[in-house]
């Protein structure tokens, strides 16, 4: 009875856990609503192959391409994928992901476009052939696969304020009192001596977001 009970417990915690770190900002039925979909899918938000977000006042369940990827290597149907590029000279122009599945005559087709898709970060000035190629196997999968990934979009896909929330906590630390020097006056010799005063400096308990 008592490790049902501590099982139970420790099920809250977790929930609550995931709650505050994966789903921040959702209502009560929002969370649930999270939590059913995790269920179905089968992913993990504790390694951020899927997370919530609320942007505009609206919930958005969001995956990242792993998390669309395990769920088409899953599936019984799915045979395969290839990805191919258009380039202008040393430009890439465009990404082709075509997603093939063994009770479908023809495959799954999308195309990303980098003047579409494109973001003014550094891995995506870095690796912009990797960065299209998510946003078009993304497109594909979901074609492919609308049953098990309608209504999911991976951050790839979406503008940055999509990105799974990161949340850093800064746990209070005893800080070294800092010193500083005060002019005392002796009151019989009338000398001025220097002393060293303590001063003690607060460390507060926050979540700072990265």
């Amino acid at each position: 009875m008592t490790t049902d009970i501590t099982i139970k417990q420790n099920n809250v915690e977790m929930l609550a856990t995931l709650r505050h770190s994966v789903a921040p900002g959702l209502s009560e039925q929002e969370f649930m609503l999270f939590s059913e979909i995790v269920k179905a899918t089968g992913l993990n938000p504790i390694t951020k192959e899927v997370w919530a977000i609320k942007a505009g006042g609206r919930l958005q369940i969001m995956t990242g391409i792993n998390g669309f990827l395990r769920i088409a290597n899953s599936h019984p149907q799915y045979d395969g994928m290839e990805v191919t590029y258009e380039w202008d000279g040393k430009s890439l122009l465009a990404a082709t992901a075509k997603v093939y599945r063994k009770d479908r005559r023809f495959p799954s087709v999308a195309t990303a476009f980098m003047s579409e898709y494109a973001k003014p970060s550094p891995i995506w000035k870095q690796m912009p052939s990797i960065m299209l190629a998510k946003c078009a196997k993304s497109l594909a999968i979901r074609e492919a696969f609308p049953q098990e990934l309608n209504g999911l979009y991976t951050q790839e896909e979406m503008p940055n304020e999509y990105a799974p929330p990161v949340v850093r906590d800064v746990t209070p630390q005893k800080t070294k009192p800092m010193v500083s020097p005060v002019e005392v006056i002796d009151t019989n010799t009338g000398e001025v001596k220097v002393e060293e005063d303590d001063i003690i400096t607060n460390v507060s308990n926050e979540e700072i977001p990265l």
